[in-house]
């Protein structure tokens, strides 16, 4: 099981593993399921946020 906690602050990385962003939040949908799928995540780059959509990952 992953938590939450153990991702945030973690580095994005690149195909040739450099990195390109901090993960600051995790995004959600919502609904009857017991788990809700991942949406996307906030990005951080040079002190600003960005959505970055799951498909993108």
């Amino acid at each position: 099981m992953l938590y939450l906690s153990q991702v945030l602050g973690r580095p994005i990385l690149d195909l040739d593993g450099e990195r390109v962003a901090t993960l600051r939040d995790v995004i959600v949908r919502l609904g009857e399921e017991d788990h809700p799928p991942v949406a996307g995540f906030v990005a951080r780059y040079r002190r600003r946020d960005f959505f970055l959509p799951r498909w993108r990952i």
